[in-house]
């Protein structure tokens, strides 16, 4: 058990120091929405400033990627930056908080031993709840996730 440990241990710091962008050569932004009840209005504001964000560090922010058959072709460098919110109102009238969770992730797609895996560069889950919405935890989030790369 404790060697099981150990090697987790040493595997999650040999992750945590490599972490930055240097890699990341293009990026699609995917917002993922499944907050109900107005828990979230400000798209927009946070597809802009993560493309801000990303294009100071020079990377290439893309609408999608090339397909062959309908599918993705990767190449060296190709992530995506997903933003999923899920959240409702607490009561069945429509009123009350807003409750739910936010996820951050900057991720990308690969082969390792003929199995297809997603490889997080970096990411976080959290729950959240506000009486209005949800927007300004949002933004914090992707603030969040940028200073930590």
């Amino acid at each position: 058990m404790m060697v099981i440990a150990a090697s987790f241990l040493m595997t999650s710091n040999v992750q945590a120091a490599n972490k930055s962008l240097s890699g990341v050569k293009t990026i699609k932004i995917e917002l993922v929405d499944e907050a109900k009840g107005a828990c979230w209005t400000n798209l927009k504001e946070v597809r802009e400033y993560a493309e801000e964000k990303l294009r100071i560090q020079g990377i290439n922010v893309v609408d999608d990627y090339p397909k062959s058959n309908g599918r993705v072709v990767f190449e060296t460098g190709m992530y995506w930056l997903t933003v999923t919110v899920v959240g409702n109102r607490w009561y069945t009238d429509g009123s009350g908080p807003c409750t739910g969770f936010l996820r951050f992730s900057i991720h990308t797609h690969v082969w390792l031993d003929s199995v297809w895996h997603v490889a997080i560069l970096e990411g976080s889950t959290t729950g959240a709840k506000n009486n209005t919405n949800f927007n300004n935890y949002i933004i914090q989030g992707l603030q969040s996730l940028f200073e930590r790369l």
